[in-house]
């Protein structure tokens, strides 16, 4: 368990504080009292901003109404073009508090009256230039240079007066702009002092509350880290993780009631886990059963056609790549629809039981044997000669005979074999050799059934 060095360090006053810090009384208290100071000063702020706020809404209205007045009161001398009643009007307005400067220009942006105290002249009119490209009637923070001061940028159209409402377009009536400049500085500083010293009391706030809140903070996120590690581990697979916090407040129940979940999780994996395994080998042994019933023919349970056809691919290309000899043997029922035809279905599907139990008595482990047919059974022999395959074909088909002779005594149901065998230096394809046996077949039913028949190359 690691031990934390702020604790060994404050040993001797934090065993006197010991019973007061272990409850969620002194954290409440605590935290109430950092969130009372908080929510003060952020009261304290917000009414220092909604009243700056306030003031400058105050102040941009009336930048804009002292914009308003000069636009009237230039109307009647814009639309006459009496340069010099524009020019005596500029004056007025800049004697004093609190305009700087006062600049009036036609709709081409050319200055026709200014008057400026600022010391720059031809900022305001340089600004006319670009009037249609400016917010009209929204005063704007600028900046004078040298270090005059702050002031609102206005710039405002001159109307016609009421004959703009007689056109569509208001922006016809218009005679061309003035731009103002209201000084700001004053309401600037006074501000400035106010915020210095919401700002010196935030500062003074924050620092009285690191201590408060570092001891807060710290006894009740430190285990709680701790609890978060377990979890991580936990959750990474280390089922043996647990928390060793042995409090008694409410962090203390939670760190048990961690425990005692991992405990239940822990064992329920292990649960989990077991079932998951038994259930792998259950899904392995039922796809087996399943790969191996897809693989076999449902009556005589040899493989059916399918299967053998990837067999006899796979085996020819064994052949043909090593030199084994490979034979193949197709077995027919003579004259089995008699059979059906005279004791019935039942009895055709126990004859070909019967064949199929004998084919697969007699094969060796390497042998395949499928149905192929109705009545055609067809058996693969690698590394078999042709004259082994016809001796397996005869002894099949002389316990075959000896089978029916119990099963049926008058039907006289026998077998006929056709052999096909591929020697070292033959090159069959699946469909020719598959042809090669069937026709071997055919020979052994022409010659009179009850035969075996061969053909290799």
């Amino acid at each position: 368990m690691n031990v934390d060095p702020w604790q060994l360090d404050d040993a001797m006053w934090w065993n006197r504080l010991r019973a007061t810090l272990n409850g969620l009384q002194f954290k409440a208290t605590a935290l109430l009292a950092i969130l009372l100071i908080s929510v003060t000063g952020a009261v304290w702020w917000l009414s220092v901003g909604q009243s700056w706020q306030l003031s400058s809404r105050l102040e941009h209205e009336q930048a804009v109404h002292y914009a308003e007045m000069i636009s009237a009161l230039a109307a009647p001398a814009a639309r006459a073009k009496d340069y010099t009643e524009l020019q005596v009007l500029a004056d007025q307005f800049v004697t004093g508090d609190p305009l700087w400067f006062v600049y009036i220009s036609n709709l081409s942006g050319d200055v026709v009256a200014q008057s400026d105290r600022t010391g720059s002249a031809g900022e305001g009119g340089r600004a006319m230039k670009s009037a249609h490209h400016l917010p009209v009637g929204i005063p704007m923070p600028s900046i004078l240079p040298d270090d005059l001061g702050r002031y609102l940028s206005v710039i405002y159209p001159i109307r016609a007066g009421a004959a703009y409402l007689e056109v569509k377009d208001p922006e016809q009536s218009i005679l061309g702009y003035i731009h103002i400049g209201v000084d700001r500085n004053r309401t600037i500083a006074e501000f400035d002092a106010a915020a210095d010293l919401a700002i010196g009391v935030a500062v003074a706030l924050v620092l009285c509350s690191i201590p408060v809140a570092f001891l807060l903070v710290r006894r009740v996120t430190v285990p709680l880290n701790d609890m978060s590690r377990v979890a991580e581990r936990f959750s990474e697979g280390d089922y043996e993780a647990r928390v060793s916090i042995t409090r008694t407040d409410e962090i203390g129940v939670l760190a048990r009631s961690l425990n005692h979940l991992a405990d239940e999780v822990a064992r329920k994996h292990v649960e989990v886990f077991a079932l998951n395994e038994e259930l792998e080998e259950r899904v392995a042994e039922r796809t087996n059963q399943l790969r191996e019933l897809a693989m076999r023919d449902p009556l005589t349970g040899l493989y059916n056609r399918r299967y053998f056809n990837d067999c006899l691919a796979h085996r020819m290309g064994e052949s043909s790549r090593y030199g084994i000899e490979l034979s193949m043997m197709m077995v027919d029922l003579d004259d089995f629809k008699r059979v059906n035809d005279d004791y019935g279905h039942p009895m055709g599907d126990e004859v070909l039981l019967t064949a199929s139990r004998i084919i697969s008595a007699e094969l060796r482990a390497t042998d395949v044997a499928a149905r192929y047919g109705g009545d055609e059974f067809i058996v693969l022999m690698p590394h078999s000669t042709g004259s082994h395959a016809v001796a397996l074909s005869e002894r099949i088909m002389q316990k075959f005979s000896d089978e029916m002779f119990h099963l049926l005594p008058g039907a006289n149901v026998t077998l006929s074999a056709g052999i096909a065998t591929l020697s070292e230096n033959s090159h069959f394809s699946d469909e020719a050799f598959l042809h090669k046996v069937d026709q071997a077949l055919y020979a052994a039913k022409d010659r009179g059934k009850n035969q075996v028949a061969t053909g290799s190359k």
